[in-house]
Parts: C-alpha cells; structure tokens; sequence
C-alpha cells in the first residue's frame, strides 16, 4: 500500500469537509434567523373581519369621459381624503361619481394620473371612509389574498379568496413593473379593487385578467408606495 497516497487522500477529504464547513457557515450566516420581521408579527384576518374591512373602505366608481362614456370600476380609501383606482378606469374624465355603502352618491375631484402604469387617485371630500393602511411589503407566491370590486351590473360588493400565483413583467400588459397575479379571476367593473392581504392590509389594486387563463392581474403595493411617494401622479384633463 502507498502510505503517501493514502494520507494526501484523507488531506483531501479534510480539505473538502472544511471547505464545504465554511461555505454551510456563510450561508447560514448570511441568513439572519435571530429575529423574526415584524411585518411576520400578525394575526390573520378572517373571512368576516375581512368582509367588514372591505365594506367601509371600498367604493364603486362610475366615471364619464370627454364623450360622456360612462366607464365603472371600484376604487379604495387610503387616506388624505384619497381614493386609489385604475387609471383605465377614470384618466380623461370629466366628472366621477363616488358611491359608497350607506351614503348618497357624490362627485369626486379631478382624477390624477400615473404618468405610465394602471394608477390613480380621486379626492374624496365626502364622509371621511378608513383607509386601508398599505403593506410593508408585497405577499409572496402562495400567500393567501382577497379581492373585492363593484361587478357592472350587481350584486354589490363582491369578495374573491384566492392566492397570489407569482409576479410576471407587465410590460406585455401595458405595465412599466413587474405584477402580481392571483389564482383567480375577476369581474368587469372591479378594476381598482383592493387586494387584501393576509394581515388586512392593502397589497395591491387588481386592473385586469390575463388572457386567455383568466388569472386576475395585480399592481402590486410596493409600486403604489412609489408613485405615491414621489408625487409622480399627474392630472388628467378632459
């Protein structure tokens, strides 16, 4: 037996065990598993909580253009006197009806519009509504989700349970970032609908389904935050 041989193996396997030691080592230390995020730290929302939630916060939209076109969808209340939509739903309007559960109808303000992306926002001088609070973050694929919108043509509110499948590029659907779709699909007239997360929050607002699956398509919260932040909306004149 060459002894020599035999010991430079075991130096080999020594080296490759230590190797593969440190690398587990810089793995698990880049995963930080001390903490856990607070964004985490929630109960979950039940179906009746999430019902009532969306009942105060939702409202349906019905916005007539220059041509006096009438255009419905659904918008949600995030504060500031601030109702977020599509921008599909009211750019180019020259007046946009608001009408919420248990109050009369009433005429929202001059929409304003992302300058690209499904986005905007109508000031709401009526009853102050509760604003969804915006999740930190967006939900992960398999996360569990609500929808809810006004369908042209009734029954009033509609809530969709449903998961969030993954996130896609939306530029093949008009969209400068990435979107978010959901297992399910949704109605005519629920574009600008709220996505409910699995904490209450708002995740995101729904501007469509994909063709030919009919999967529902999401702007996602993080984009939201962004254009809200920056002050990129603009008006839309008629």
């Amino acid at each position: 037996m060459n002894c020599g041989a035999g010991v430079h193996a075991v130096a080999r396997a020594v080296l490759r065990a230590s190797a593969a030691g440190v690398l587990v080592a810089m793995v698990v230390a880049g995963t930080p598993t001390r903490t856990t995020p607070a964004s985490a730290d929630f109960t979950p929302i039940d179906a009746q909580a999430a019902l009532a939630v969306l009942s105060r916060s939702t409202v349906q939209v019905m916005a007539f253009g220059c041509n006096l076109q009438r255009h419905d969808g659904t918008a949600v209340a995030i504060g500031q006197d601030q109702l977020l939509t599509n921008a599909h739903v009211v750019s180019g309007s020259r007046l946009v009806d608001i009408a919420a559960d248990a109050a009369a109808t009433r005429i929202g303000g001059q929409p304003l519009v992302a300058p690209a992306g499904d986005v905007a926002v109508v000031a709401d001088s009526g009853p102050d509504l509760p604003a969804l609070a915006l999740a930190a973050e967006d939900p992960a694929p398999g996360s569990p989700v609500r929808v809810a919108g006004f369908p042209a043509g009734g029954p009033g509110l509609t809530v969709v349970a449903t998961d969030v499948t993954d996130y896609v590029d939306g530029q093949p659907v008009g969209q400068p970032w990435p979107v978010m779709r959901l297992a399910a699909s949704v109605r005519p007239g629920m574009s600008g609908g709220p996505v409910l997360d699995a904490a209450g929050r708002l995740a995101g607002i729904v501007f469509g389904n994909e063709l030919p699956d009919g999967r529902a398509l999401v702007v996602p919260v993080s984009e939201v935050r962004k254009l809200l932040a920056g002050h990129a909306l603009a008006p839309s004149p008629c």
